[in-house]
């Protein structure tokens, strides 16, 4: 995380010290490029799948299923590097289970929703006319995962973590661009079954396409 972050940083100091190379462009660089910069809203979604680890339990299984959500972001453009900021948020249902685990009968984890804030940072191999942005993401990582045991009830809690990834994105005409991404992520909660409060892990992948607009 903290490589991201400086180098996040580094592209936005080179941005801000070589100054706008045309009125044309709208750029930073002294290259010119498919112009990425501004705000953008997005449809994004894709399939999920994740190890749960149930340790005070002694219990650790497969889930796996389908995400839908929204997107919204930044883009900064300087010439050739492109970097920004991005927040989704999804409804999911990526869920698993074991037949008998220690709290009585069988475990299943359940994530209802996934959410990020990330940063940004790829290079445009495109043209003027078409950006073709392969770039690296990471950040902040939630998720609504719903705990059941049928010995011990049931528990909902928001899972917190981190996300790293990385994905390509082409641009169709001036204002939208389609995307194709992969992320791991890692969240930890808090969750308590049959009086006995344990944390749970969760760890997996995600690969979703996405569809964005600028303005």
């Amino acid at each position: 995380m903290k490589t991201l972050l400086m180098a996040g940083a580094a592209a936005f100091a080179f941005a801000v010290l070589a100054g706008p190379a045309s009125a044309e462009d709208n750029t930073f660089g002294p290259e010119p490029s498919y112009n990425w910069s501004g705000l953008y809203l997005g449809l994004q979604g894709g399939y999920g799948w994740s190890k749960d680890d149930w340790a005070a339990s002694n219990v650790s299984f497969d889930s796996d299923g389908m995400l839908l959500g929204g997107t919204a972001g930044f883009n900064g453009d300087t010439g050739s590097w492109v970097f920004g900021a991005e927040a989704d948020i999804a409804w999911a249902d990526i869920s698993g289970e074991q037949s008998a685990c220690s709290l009585g009968g069988g475990c299943e984890t359940k994530m209802e929703y996934f959410g990020t804030f990330r940063g940004r940072l790829g290079y445009d191999l495109g043209s003027v006319d078409q950006g073709l942005l392969v770039y690296g993401t990471g950040g902040i990582a939630i998720g609504g995962l719903n705990y059941k045991s049928a010995g011990g009830g049931e528990d909902f809690n928001t899972g917190t973590g981190w996300v790293l990834g990385g994905g390509v994105e082409t641009t169709f005409g001036d204002k939208s661009s389609a995307k194709l991404e992969y992320l791991h992520y890692e969240l930890e909660a808090d969750a308590t079954l049959s009086t006995a409060a344990f944390n749970p892990h969760t760890k997996g992948e995600i690969v979703r396409a996405g569809y964005n607009i600028r303005f």
